[in-house]
């Protein structure tokens, strides 16, 4: 071969050929083989995939994906409602439809469904003594009572904050996440309709799901993560999450990760973009909420999951009973995280919950969301309780913070979140 001063400056290596490597993807081994939709499908996350409790994390390795036109792929939720991760060894084609939508409200006691990764929508009104109860997730919908003279849920927040009855009696929350979606996270729900009897509740939370792939990622086809619907003065579900990695990213389709609709509509979800090259089409008009885009460089190895000096949080104990690592919050379907007795319960009825962070820098503020499967009467169906740091726990990376909840006979759900200043 002869040496080219031109070739050398251009590739830096006289004797080798410009290569543009894929990306790297952690995990992309192609153990679970090509998904190839041909047809109408669910898959089972509790019977198919690797759950990994550590991340919240329903994991497939794939060599390959490909989505038939005129075929659509949903999910049946996992126990822990958690989300969807492919990691593709190759290339991925959704000429079809992929659906992590959350469900349309529904009739108390039911709550509707979330899309994997998302959180369910409030209960509505069933009589006078089963009130509506708020969305579930940081972000969840107010449910609006009776004494506030008006009659309806409020939307669920994400990406945005949903729509909402008024910013004194019933005032959504504040957006929640952040826009790499590090760590994966759906939607919330809608708050449900009180004021009579057997009252619809709102919608859940749209899913999320990570598509990694080495090469190319083309949707002709749609990628959906939309809120759930709901009607009749609730609130619907937010969107949920949607985060692509990969050497290119390609097509023409919708990418949609848009609020429910209802009353008072829910949020935009979050969508990201990660890549090095983009071919993609009318991103502007069909990718709806416009995404967070990152570019990378060949050879970029992907980030997956959190590293491990990210912040965390969760709930340590209950009424000094030991929540698990891998709570199931699952309002009956199997035993309770905790089962409080009278002994656990001062004389106002409140019991102290123990928080613990990692990685929390000192100026964030920790919140307790408190979020009953059946509002009491009177109430807004969910509570906001700033904890108190410990400052006798001493240790390099970790703090505790306590809180006291009032409790109430009946199901309820705790999340622990934390915001910096």
């Amino acid at each position: 071969m002869k040496y080219s001063p031109a070739f050398a400056a251009l590739c830096g290596l006289v004797f080798q050929p410009c290569v543009m490597a894929d990306i790297v993807v952690p995990g992309a081994d192609g153990t679970d083989g090509a998904l190839n939709i041909t047809e109408d499908t669910t898959i089972d996350l509790a019977a198919s995939g690797s759950y990994v409790a550590d991340e919240w994390a329903v994991v497939f390795a794939y060599s390959s994906v490909d989505i038939a036109a005129g075929t659509t792929l949903s999910f049946t939720n996992h126990p822990r409602k958690a989300p969807v991760v492919w990691l593709v060894n190759g290339d991925v084609t959704i000429n079809g439809t992929v659906v992590l939508s959350g469900g349309d409200g529904d009739y108390p006691p039911t709550l509707a469904e979330p899309g994997p990764g998302g959180f369910s929508g409030g209960m509505g009104q069933k009589n006078g003594t089963v009130l509506a109860s708020a969305g579930y997730g940081s972000g969840g919908g107010a449910a609006v009572s009776i004494a506030y003279n008006y009659a309806g849920g409020v939307g669920g927040s994400y990406g945005t904050q949903g729509e909402q009855f008024n910013t004194t009696t019933a005032a959504s929350r504040e957006p929640y996440g952040n826009a790499s979606l590090v760590p994966l996270i759906g939607g919330s729900g809608g708050g449900g309709r009180t004021g009579g009897d057997n009252r619809i509740g709102g919608g859940a939370g749209g899913g999320a799901i990570l598509i990694a792939a080495t090469g190319t990622v083309t949707i002709d086809g749609a990628l959906v993560a939309d809120g759930g619907n709901s009607s009749s003065d609730t609130g619907g579900g937010s969107g949920g999450g949607i985060r692509i990695v990969a050497d290119t990213i390609a097509g023409g389709g919708t990418v949609s990760a848009i609020g429910g609709s209802s009353r008072f509509d829910g949020g935009m979800g979050r969508i990201r973009f990660e890549r090095v090259n983009n071919s993609m089409t009318s991103v502007t008009n069909q990718v709806i909420p416009p995404p967070s885009v990152i570019d990378l460089l060949p050879n970029d190895t992907a980030l997956v999951f959190p590293p491990n000096d990210a912040p965390t949080a969760k709930v340590l104990s209950v009424g000094g009973q030991v929540i698990p690592d891998d709570p199931a919050a699952s309002f009956g379907a199997e035993p309770a995280d905790a089962k409080l007795d009278e002994s656990a319960l001062d004389a106002e009825g409140e019991t102290l919950v123990v928080i613990e962070t990692e990685n929390v820098s000192d100026n964030s503020e920790v919140t307790l969301l408190l979020q009953p499967r059946i509002a009491g009467v009177g109430s807004p169906g969910s509570y906001s309780f700033p904890a108190v740091r410990d400052e006798t726990y001493v240790d390099p990376t970790k703090d505790r913070w306590t809180v006291e909840v009032p409790v109430s006979i009946g199901y309820a759900a705790m999340q622990v979140r934390v915001d910096r200043q």
